[in-house]
């Protein structure tokens, strides 16, 4: 029979803010274990409305965290080796980032409703995975950024007519489809 004898976690609270000292809600925490090996060694967590946050039962050892926000920039603080049942109450001063606007536009100059993101030359992404969907009339605007120049892609869909024949008879059919459209654009600047 295995005993498992039980060791108090440590604990990271505290409130993410802006610069002038105003609470920014929905502020994402990652901390990190330095060492993976169970799922106490990552935590998740989300701040209040008042920029609250309470982040529990991270194994010791040495720890950082990494915290985002939108229109803000991103910021990683390494905390150290924390002991056994320490409790840390920690203060995150996020700062507005960098903006880039514009239009999804499809071939022909119409508006095109899609997803837009973008990536910074360290690799953070704002607006990553499905990205940003844009206004009816194309347009987007992303904030977050410390880069001063970034990359941004984009995708859309659109119903197409389109011509195919058949491999058994040879005869062609016109049907409607679905099809993927994309777009990358690099080294666009921040504004």
């Amino acid at each position: 029979r295995p005993e498992l004898v039980l060791e108090r976690g440590v604990v990271l609270a505290g409130r993410v803010t802006d610069e002038a000292g105003a609470p920014v809600k929905d502020a994402n925490l990652n901390a990190n274990l330095d060492s993976w090996e169970s799922a106490s060694d990552h935590q998740w967590g989300q701040t209040e409305a008042d920029g609250s946050f309470r982040m529990k039962a991270l194994r010791p050892g040495k720890i950082s965290v990494q915290v985002s926000a939108q229109g803000f920039t991103h910021l990683e603080r390494e905390l150290g080796k924390l002991a056994a049942g320490e409790d840390q109450e920690l203060t995150f001063v996020l700062e507005r980032g960098g903006s880039i606007s514009g239009r999804l536009l499809w071939p022909d100059g119409t508006p095109a409703v899609g997803f837009v993101s973008a990536e910074g030359r360290n690799g953070f992404s704002v607006f990553g995975g499905d990205g940003q969907k844009t206004a009816e009339d194309g347009s987007f605007t992303i904030t977050g950024f410390e880069a001063e120049t970034v990359t941004v892609r984009a995708r859309a869909t659109r119903s197409e007519e389109v011509t195919v024949k058949s491999e058994l008879t040879g005869k062609e059919r016109t049907k409607k489809q679905k099809s993927p459209w994309n777009a990358t654009v690099e080294d666009v600047a921040v504004g």
